[in-house]
């Protein structure tokens, strides 16, 4: 199915407008819709990539999953030496001198699986430590979970909002729940960090 036609059938399923955005790629193709939820399929904890990146000129120079070094190839496997705190994480980042989250979810539509897969990324620190918590949750699950993608109103004090991603599970369960009665609940998870 070309891209256009999956444009459209999304457009459909969702209500909204399709049409062409300026782009170089290509996904020339956009669905304009009011809808702020979106039941997906995660093909279990692989379908949730989390690392750790910081660029500089154009050049990734800190590459890793909040412990130990994914890249380049000479350091990997070797302690990064991230704090274990977000909040000197963030403080880090704020200074220029360390990486900050990023999410590659890879996902199929309930309501339209056979479109194919669809991704989207985010360096949203609150939506990497939500999407490190379900992955985990996931990672025994014998078949996709199904899960809720959305968008989330905030408002701070002073007037200043903005929407955010909030990615959840649906039911606590996998799709194959009937067949696998017995998954246990999700477990508590850190963001990059090993268990």
């Amino acid at each position: 199915m070309r891209r256009e036609e999956v444009s459209a059938v999304v457009a459909q399923i969702f209500g909204g407008e399709q049409r062409e955005w300026q782009t170089t790629g290509a996904d020339r193709f956009e669905v304009m819709t009011g809808t702020s939820k979106v039941k997906i399929l995660l093909a279990g904890p692989c379908a949730v990539a989390i690392d750790m990146r910081r660029w500089s000129r154009g050049s990734l120079v800190h590459h890793c999953d909040g412990e130990w070094f994914l890249s380049p190839e000479s350091r990997k496997g070797d302690l990064c030496g991230c704090p274990h705190s977000i909040v000197e994480r963030k403080a880090r980042v704020k200074r220029g001198l360390g990486p900050q989250p990023n999410v590659d979810l890879s996902f199929r539509l309930v309501d339209a699986p056979d479109l194919g897969v669809f991704r989207m990324k985010s360096i949203s620190w609150k939506f990497a430590e939500n999407a490190s918590v379900l992955k985990d949750a996931i990672g025994s699950a014998l078949g996709e979970s199904v899960c809720g993608l959305e968008l989330e109103a905030v408002e701070l004090k002073g007037g200043t909002r903005y929407v955010k991603p909030v990615l959840r599970s649906l039911v606590g369960y996998p799709a194959d729940v009937e067949r696998n009665p017995a998954r246990p609940g999700a477990l508590p998870g850190g963001l990059g960090h090993r268990h």
